[in-house]
């Protein structure tokens, strides 16, 4: 009888451990923010996009994409491959992407979501809103 207790009470104390600790130590952070958040149509504007490694491993993380209207919204950036990247614990990167927005009427907001993913993993996420002026 005292084993299985002792035996219970380490199982609870691990389980505790692992989820206090992020299952593994892999979190990350990952923040977006427009140069400019107003601009008229087929003009460019700057997102700056700062991923951070906030757990105690090493990671590779991915900055994923999503704008809500690709129709009207439309993101570059130079390289895409540098967009996959290795981090270090509490090592950070930033990436400017190239925002251009279009609009046939007065006014448009369009959401852009940026996910940092480990794997298949999100472990950051952050979004802006781009107004598109005609």
């Amino acid at each position: 009888m005292e084993l299985k207790l002792k035996t219970a009470l380490v199982l609870i104390v691990v389980i505790t451990a692992l989820l206090l600790t992020g299952c593994g130590g892999i979190t990350g952070k990952v923040t977006a923010k427009l140069d400019d958040d107003k601009i008229s149509s087929g003009k460019t504007t700057a997102l700056k996009v700062t991923a951070r490694n906030t757990g105690s491993k090493v990671f590779t993380g991915e900055l994923v994409f999503q704008v809500e209207d690709s129709n009207s919204v439309s993101l570059s950036y130079p390289d895409p491959s540098l967009l996959k990247f290795t981090l270090q614990p509490g090592e950070s990167i930033t990436r400017i992407v190239s925002v251009t927005g279009y609009s046939d009427v007065t006014r448009s907001d369009y959401k852009i979501w940026v996910r940092l993913k480990s794997g298949e993993k999100i472990i950051g996420k952050d979004e802006v809103t781009l107004t598109v002026k005609r």
